[in-house]
């Protein structure tokens, strides 16, 4: 707990500073991300634009297919490299080629349907077991290969949009959910399999199959409910989640539920305002006991019981001017408490059958134990114009462990990026970012969007 406070204290001294070290004339403000639209919503209209024109537009049919290719190359050092006897074969690389392919359906009075397919091709020669895409050797992906296949395909969301006269509005299928206010961490949402990845946040994430409602009242108060059928064999085991947003002056709100046949139900709070050019946002979720299934360092199972468990997300983002141009310094940090998270070092305390078995089916990446914090950087014009410095530091306060991202993204030509990072594990051996072993690592990857 006193690592906790002076960790705590610690980093909102300095984010404080910094955020408030400078004011720019045009910051940016947190945007009401609605749960139910995603990159292929329609981009509102100018102002100037006539009524009948708006409508015109809104009423055309069309059909469109876009997408995005990305390749990956990345290699790791591991600890043993730098040893006296270096030895190449304990390293690791990945290889990836990707795309997602989407599929967009639009017809008249916002009925529309929509198809995202994944495809990715892994060379052989690599292991079987490895993990292609996400932070490293150990981070989380999306691409498993079996023994005789290099090609793997993921229907990452494919749904339906509808409404009654554009009062309730319907989207049934395979889908992504915004659901909290969180950037990185978003402890009240139950809902999404797929977290978010700390190497990309603009990642497409695979989605889960189910119903989801909205009905809006005006501008002051939406009513969102979800139905999450994935993998149930029958209706019993369907989970119901449900929320409410409304606002008042520029503080947005949020109150939610989350409940299925056998666990303890979750409620949730958010809220995000802006203050003095500092964009504030919090999230967090209690229950009376806890669904996650954990693991005794002797490898039996057990959940929380009868105890209140909570679990918090904060953050602060704030713009910067710099050189005579606008927002080009960006300064973001996240905290995050989880209640019931690990206390014990499972890495060194798991005998190593039990370790396996932890790794593959209790192992929560970023959610292990009970004190993290996530610190963004990003300045634009980096050198040249088409060019920006990327910075990101995810820290494990329970166990002392850290993954440490610098990077640059350069962008030649429209639509085409090329990013490379170099990519610290830093700690102890046998902690939560240093368990695969690897010390260091650099990661290149082009992006092509059409």
């Amino acid at each position: 707990m006193n690592r906790f406070i002076v960790f705590f204290t610690c980093l909102f001294v300095f984010l404080a500073g910094a955020l408030f070290a400078q004011t720019p004339d045009d910051s940016g403000v947190i945007t009401d991300d609605d749960p139910f639209s995603d990159s292929s919503d329609i981009i509102v209209p100018k102002e100037d634009v006539e009524d009948d024109a708006v409508t015109e537009q809104l009423e055309k049919e069309s059909v469109t297919l876009t997408g995005e290719i990305q390749g990956q190359f990345g290699y790791y050092f591991n600890r043993d490299f730098f040893s006296d006897q270096p030895e190449f074969d304990d390293n690791m690389y990945k290889t990836l080629l990707g795309a997602d392919l989407m599929l967009d359906v639009r017809l008249r009075k916002g009925f529309k349907a929509f198809a995202n397919l994944s495809v990715g091709y892994v060379p052989q020669g690599l292991p079987v077991t490895h993990n292609y895409t996400g932070v490293g050797p150990g981070g989380a992906g999306d691409f498993f290969l079996s023994e005789d296949s290099d090609l793997a395909l993921i229907l990452k969301e494919i749904f339906m949009d509808m409404n009654i006269g554009n009062l309730i509005y319907f989207r049934l299928g395979k889908q992504v959910l915004v659901w909290g206010r969180g950037y990185f961490w978003n402890p009240t949402d139950l809902l999404n399999r797929d977290k978010k990845n700390i190497a990309d946040m603009e990642e497409r994430r695979e989605g889960i199959y189910g119903l989801k409602v909205q009905i809006p009242f005006g501008t002051a108060l939406t009513l969102y409910g979800f139905i999450d059928a994935t993998g149930a064999e029958d209706i019993s085991d369907f989970a119901f989640a449900g929320k409410a947003e409304f606002t008042v002056g520029n503080v947005e709100m949020g109150l939610s539920a989350w409940g299925k046949k056998n666990d303890v139900p979750v409620f949730g709070f958010d809220i995000s305002t802006s203050l003095l050019d500092v964009d504030i946002w919090a999230e967090a979720s209690l229950s009376y006991g806890d669904n996650v299934t954990k693991m005794n360092t002797d490898g039996s199972l057990y959940r929380i019981e009868e105890e209140l468990v909570p679990r918090v997300c904060v953050g602060l983002r704030k713009y910067f001017d710099f050189l005579d141009v606008a927002d080009r310094i960006m300064l973001m940090g996240e905290f995050y408490y989880n209640y019931a998270g690990y206390d014990e070092n499972m890495f060194e305390e798991l005998s190593t059958v039990n370790l396996e078995v932890f790794k593959g089916a209790y192992y929560d990446t970023n959610n292990y134990g009970q004190y993290y914090a996530a610190l963004f950087f990003s300045l634009s014009r980096f050198l040249v114009t088409d060019m920006s410095l990327n910075i990101t530091v995810l820290g494990n306060f329970s166990d002392l462990s850290a993954t440490v991202f610098a990077g640059v993204s350069y962008t030649p030509v429209y639509d085409f990026t090329l990013t490379f990072d170099l990519i610290g594990f830093v700690g102890d051996e046998d902690r939560e970012y240093t368990y695969s072993g690897s010390v260091i690592g650099a990661l290149l990857t082009l992006s092509m969007v059409f």
